[in-house]
């Protein structure tokens, strides 16, 4: 059984209490005879200590600690993610107010969820066991865990586009709520569309994302017949001076500056990196554009180097 779903010891004690003080009792003073009288008396004391529990009181507890958990989880991770840009914005601010008020929560509560959110902003907090004990809490519940999911995404899109750093850090959180990458893209997808910011799929994901990446290469393959035909045009010198200039290197630089210099260039714009990040389709075009000027700079350098 999950430690946070059970009842408090002090109640256990209460209900159990006297057949353990009638058998330890009752052996004392009177040997076996005696525990086993003592036991059967301090049965009765518990049976009726035990009708006397307030079992609705009891029967609602799992249900509020389960709550508790859940506001303790939602409001710390929204101030840590407010906060991991560098700053808390008035809107992230008033969206965390929005979503106290979409919970319905009392005065008391409210209060506790600010607590939560400004210890959430600490930067030496560690976020990992709150964010266990939220999984354990609710491993067979996974709209709760994709709901605190969409209400973070919420908080990161509250001034329009989201930063880099709260998306990416809320992917670093994933493994640990138990959600896949395909779960958390497809949340993401929904909020965006939302938002205006993409065209809603009509299809299966799966099969729109093979459609993106048909598509992708179709340009690329145009875009490198028609770059082609632009360098027979121009001479080899300048061809290669525009290709260093894209990889910003100068003439002189090293095999090694050069490789490593395109691999980092190529990590920074690949469109696959950016779109986990969550940046629109305009941002999105450039950046293909970016790592085809980029790939082909450097085929052409080492066609010319001979590496």
């Amino acid at each position: 059984m999950d430690s946070d779903a059970s009842l408090p010891w002090y109640l256990w004690l209460r209900a159990f209490l006297g057949k353990g003080l009638g058998l330890v009792l009752g052996g004392y003073l009177g040997g076996e005879l005696g525990a086993v009288c003592g036991f059967i008396l301090g049965h009765s004391l518990d049976d009726k200590a035990f009708r006397q529990l307030p079992w609705s009181e009891l029967m609602r507890w799992p249900n509020t600690d389960k709550q508790h958990i859940y506001h303790q989880t939602l409001f710390t991770l929204l101030g840590h993610l407010a906060k991991c840009d560098g700053r808390v914005s008035p809107q992230e601010i008033e969206c965390t107010e929005g979503i106290i008020r979409e919970l319905g929560l009392s005065t008391e509560q409210r209060q506790q969820a600010i607590a939560y959110f400004n210890q959430g902003k600490q930067q030496d907090l560690d976020l990992t066991p709150i964010l266990k004990r939220f999984t354990r809490r609710f491993r067979h519940a996974q709209s709760q865990r994709l709901g605190l999911l969409d209400r973070a995404l919420t908080l990161i899109y509250a001034e329009g586009q989201a930063h880099t750093q709260q998306i990416a850090r809320l992917q670093q959180i994933l493994p640990i709520l138990k959600v896949s990458y395909t779960e958390f893209a497809r949340l993401h997808h929904h909020l965006r569309v939302r938002r205006g910011f993409e065209a809603p799929y009509h299809d299966n994901p799966s099969q729109n994302y093979q459609r993106k990446k048909r598509q992708q290469r179709e340009e690329q393959a145009r875009q490198s017949q028609h770059n082609q035909y632009t360098y027979t045009a121009d001479s080899k010198s300048v061809l290669l001076a525009k290709a260093y200039q894209v990889l910003d290197l100068s003439q002189n630089a090293s095999e090694a500056q050069i490789k490593k210099t395109y691999r980092r260039l190529m990590s920074r714009h690949h469109p696959d990196k950016l779109i986990a990040q969550g940046i629109g389709e305009p941002a999105l075009s450039r950046a293909k554009e970016t790592v085809q000027q980029i790939h082909e700079a450097y085929a052409l350098i080492r066609k010319e180097r001979d590496f």
